[in-house]
């Protein structure tokens, strides 16, 4: 006779949990994005050795630029809230010895950009690369600063991906931010830091600051290494675990709308110095037909996705009001309750200010959490409508 196993009551407990907590594509997307995110904190000691020839560099009058393969990776680092206001575009520029170059990579380097990297190498140009760390051909730069990803390129979802790799490579390029910070305060230095625009002041304090990169009239303790880039990381996990344990039900609905509405009917505006460019990755998945930016005018379509900054969208609010459409919307400031069938709401989990990081004796925070939260809100949202669609 078969002999019946008996469960205890905490072991069957533990069954029902698990069935009962069994994963989305969305919240596999984030637990993978976390997972990456937090698997790069061990390249710290890494960041601060790079961050201090960098500071000695930059202090020295040596040029800060960002770019890379990576095509909104400049623009994520570039007269942002909480950023630096000595980082110049990449661009056409001809990096020279004692500059230096973050670069970002989204999957592996051809030829033809790994023999420019090793030229400006050989000429003395500090590369600083973001990005899988088997993705160069040309091995001679292996001298230079490799910061890893992680192990895949992102969540596989049929025949496409949505990316974590891109996204990890923001979250570390602040980590190296605030490493690059720290570093320069030890030589008695502190760069000039960006307050938000959509904080009282932020325009006038740019606009007193004028061209000032580094500070001449300001002295900040020296911060010890790893600290920033720590503190950084522990923020972005602390957002990306509250949008786990969230309700997901939000992100849910709206994935099932884009995935029955198709894509010609689906509209996006994102607010952010990486998108729209971000979103249209050829690895993913395309659901939304049109995707905007954060000064577009949106006329909407039968779905609207507005992935937002610190207030709600008003203007698309009042266009709802009068033509209704499926909408969904996040913001820090959800603005008045709202009771409408076809309205989904949804708090990012960053903070107001964006910047997440506080330097001791400076006035703003440093290195924002919104453009890796935001990328991560979206991707979860297409990786479940994407599966909604088979």
């Amino acid at each position: 006779m078969t002999k019946i196993k008996r469960l205890s009551l905490a072991a069957l407990l533990a069954i029902l949990f698990a069935l009962h907590s069994s994963a989305t594509p969305a919240l596999d997307y984030l637990k993978l994005l976390r997972s990456q995110i937090s698997a790069s904190s061990s390249q710290i000691p890494t960041m601060t050795s790079a961050a201090e020839e960098a500071a000695k560099r930059v202090i020295g009058g040596g040029k800060f630029f960002v770019g890379g393969t990576q095509g909104e990776f400049a623009a994520e680092c570039t007269e942002r809230a909480g950023g630096l206001k000595i980082t110049t575009p990449l661009g056409d520029h001809t990096p020279a010895a004692g500059d230096v170059v973050l670069f970002g990579v989204r999957g592996p380097i051809d030829s033809a950009t790994g023999q420019k990297l090793a030229k400006w190498s050989d000429a003395g140009t500090q590369l600083v690369l973001f990005g899988h760390s088997g993705a160069l051909i040309v091995k001679h730069l292996n001298n230079d600063t490799w910061l890893d990803c992680g192990k895949t390129p992102g969540l596989r979802v049929g025949d496409k991906i949505c990316p974590t790799d891109t996204v990890v490579n923001l979250a570390n390029v602040w980590a190296f931010t605030g490493e690059f910070i720290a570093a320069c305060t030890r030589r008695g230095k502190m760069p000039v830091v960006y307050e938000s625009y959509g904080l009282p002041g932020g325009r006038e304090r740019a606009a007193k600051l004028g061209k000032t990169t580094f500070h001449d009239d300001l002295k900040i303790a020296p911060i010890a290494a790893g600290v920033l880039a720590k503190e950084y990381y522990e923020h972005i996990d602390h957002s990306l675990d509250s949008l786990e344990k969230g309700d997901g039900r939000a992100v849910e609905q709206i994935a099932s709308w884009i995935a029955t509405a198709g894509p010609a009917q689906c509209t996006a505006q994102i607010i952010g110095h990486i998108f729209p460019l971000h979103c249209q990755d050829p690895r993913a998945p395309q659901l939304i037909a049109t995707l905007k930016g954060e000064v577009a005018t949106v006329v909407p379509t039968a779905v609207v996705l507005h992935i937002g900054y610190q207030k709600p969208p008003t203007t698309l609010l009042d266009a709802m009001a009068k033509h209704p459409f499926k909408f969904f919307y996040s913001a820090v400031d959800l603005g008045p309750q709202l009771t409408l069938g076809n309205l989904l709401r949804f708090n990012p989990q960053w903070p107001l200010a964006d910047a997440c990081v506080e330097i001791p004796g400076y006035d703003v925070p440093a290195l924002p959490e919104s453009g890796v939260i935001n990328a991560g809100i979206y991707w979860s949202i297409i990786a479940q409508a994407a599966t909604a669609r088979k």
